[in-house]
């Protein structure tokens, strides 16, 4: 992997202490901007330590981080993604303790949008209103979640619009690291590609903007170095009424293995299928992370008629064909996809898939489907509201079918 980055921060033209840190560590790989809460002084020291405590757990255990870049398994992903939750948990339980101690009214917290890059991957640990765009292929896409009261209404449907620029706590926050002994943080697996961009920053900076193309536009045809500048440049002449700190990463090479698929593909198939079309770019890297991606050679059975299913699939290449009963009812190419109904009722499969030539699936199990649910509620409600549509047109069709059968 090559990375080219650049960083940078200011105080501002209203505060008279910078209260934001941040770190571009090339040797680790690890990119964090935090902002810190608690008063005079109290704010820098926060955001400090915790970069310090995450950097100190990070180089300790950095075997597991080389373990993962040799073999990129799901085990060893799953051990990463801990590791910096872990990191973060640690960070907020020392910075608890401290203010607990010396009885600080006000405590020591911070924010933290952390990415920590590995082999062909990127893994996030996010707590607060900072932000993490990743910049791909000519879009940009916000792939954190602000941990703010603003936020939260916005997701209940209660603000939209012009709305929330006049909410009058779009300020507070509703996680942050140090503020009780553990937070809960996000975490998130990316399958990063060559060319890929990716922007840290604070609210300082992200206040200002008024939509992420305009961070789009100024970030075209700049390096990090010259972007990083920019930005402070631009939230400075906007009124600068906040700490400013920005971090800018570009991918330049990755690690692919020999015959593995490009995540931006697999984004692709997934964003054309009916189930996931209402999804955010953040939210099709969530369901792309619990799936796996599976080779068939020609003529090899996916799915036999009778078996109990669990899985569903997404064809990223080659053709398959569809039988009952010896009776071929269906070929189905890139793009497509099948057994999903596996995910709502775990029966046994009404048909039988074979492969007509070498394929590429991305299968997804009702076990992490499930758990994708449980975790992301807002995220569920999308995705069973699109699969009851598919359903009820199916059962339109049906009945139109049937209808059309009986009029003969």
């Amino acid at each position: 992997m090559k990375l080219s980055f650049a960083e940078k921060s200011d105080v501002g033209r209203k505060r008279d202490h910078n209260e934001d840190s941040r770190l571009a560590d090339g040797e680790l790989n690890l990119f964090v901007v935090a902002d810190g809460m608690g008063g005079h002084e109290a704010g820098e020291v926060a955001s400090r330590m915790a970069i310090d405590v995450m950097v100190h757990k990070l180089r300790n255990d950095r075997a597991l981080i080389d373990a993962f870049i040799k073999e990129r398994s799901v085990n060893r992903k799953r051990v990463l993604l801990d590791l910096m939750e872990e990191a973060v948990q640690d960070a907020c339980t020392i910075l608890y303790n401290i203010a607990q101690r010396r009885q600080m009214k006000n405590g020591l917290g911070t924010t933290i949008s952390a990415l920590l890059f590995a082999g062909a991957s990127g893994f996030m640990a996010h707590v607060g209103d900072g932000r993490i765009y990743l910049q791909r292929d000519g879009e940009l896409h916000q792939i954190s979640e602000d941990h703010s009261l603003l936020q939260e209404q916005v997701k209940r449907g209660l603000l939209r619009g012009r709305e929330t620029e006049s909410f009058r706590f779009k300020n507070v926050l509703t996680r942050g690291v140090g503020i009780h002994e553990k937070v809960q943080v996000d975490t998130m697996h990316i399958e990063i590609m060559e060319n890929d961009r990716f922007i840290l920053c604070s609210d300082g900076l992200h206040g200002y903007l008024k939509g992420e193309r305009e961070l789009l536009r100024m970030s075209q045809d700049n390096s990090p170095a010259e972007l990083a500048e920019k930005l402070i440049d631009f939230a400075n002449e906007a009124g600068g009424k906040d700490n400013i700190s920005a971090v800018v990463v570009d991918v330049e090479e990755v690690d692919l293995s020999p015959g593995e698929i490009e995540a931006g593909r697999k984004l692709e198939v997934l964003r054309r299928i009916p189930m996931f079309s209402r999804l955010s770019y953040h939210e099709l890297v969530r369901v792309l992370d619990i799936a796996r991606i599976r080779h068939y050679e020609k003529d090899s059975v996916v799915i036999r008629e009778g078996e109990e299913g669990d899985c569903m699939f997404v064809l990223v290449n080659g053709k398959v064909r569809v039988e009952k009963d010896g009776v071929e009812l269906a070929v189905i190419g890139n793009g497509g996809h099948f057994g999903e109904m596996a995910l709502i009722d775990r029966e046994r499969r009404s048909a039988s898939v074979t492969t007509l030539t070498e394929c590429d699936a991305l299968e997804i199990d009702i076990d992490n489907f499930e758990e994708l649910l449980h975790a992301e509620a807002f995220l569920s409600v999308k995705i069973l509201r699109s699969f009851m549509q598919v359903l009820s047109l199916r059962l339109r069709d049906t009945s139109s079918a049937l209808s059309e059968w009986r009029n003969r």
